[in-house]
């Protein structure tokens, strides 16, 4: 049990982290960014700009902490499109506990060994019109374990909801 908290330490550690201009990094690079507030022309180029930062400093990760009530749905097609476009591999957090974006569908991407999880196929069955997506050979994390994966999943996602298809459905990668 103390390893595994260790290693959910570890892995929390690895996604707070924030790239730091003129640092030398020694491991992969996480870059952070918050979107707080409605959807609209200036938060696409928030977003915009966070994800071409990461992609010029070959970042590993970049992961979006999302806290809106929803927006524009032009923006929310444009913040779709640069993240289907990024080269890092993009990740995004619903949070804090409690906070909802629920407009577009829901997005549920399970490691095959996730041990802390638990039963992700009963979370899959209380969310209306959800797509699963379980990565192989994957641990809690997906996004650090299988980054090519994950960002298939979340692409694949997008693109449904991008065009208007009912986003329902399982995928296995």
């Amino acid at each position: 049990m103390r390893a595994l908290r260790c290693f959910v330490a570890a892995g929390i550690a690895l996604l707070g982290l924030s790239a730091v201009p003129g640092a030398q990094p020694s491991g992969p690079v996480v870059y952070t960014a918050v979107i707080d507030g409605i959807i609209h022309p200036v938060a696409v180029e928030y977003v915009r700009g966070a994800i071409t930062r990461a992609d010029a400093a070959h970042a590993a990760l970049i992961v979006f902490t999302l806290r809106t009530p929803g927006g524009l749905v032009d923006s929310t097609r444009d913040i779709n499109n640069a993240i289907i476009h990024a080269k890092t591999p993009v990740a995004v957090l619903v949070g804090p506990s409690g906070n909802r974006a629920a407009s577009a569908g829901f997005l549920i991407i399970v490691g095959e060994h996730d041990l802390l999880l638990g039963d992700s196929r009963a979370m899959q069955q209380r969310i209306a019109e959800n797509r699963f997506a379980l990565i192989r050979n994957s641990l809690h994390g997906t996004a650090v374990w299988q980054p090519e994966a994950f960002t298939t999943a979340v692409r694949d996602f997008l693109a449904l909801v991008d065009t208007g298809q009912p986003v329902a459905g399982e995928r296995v990668l």
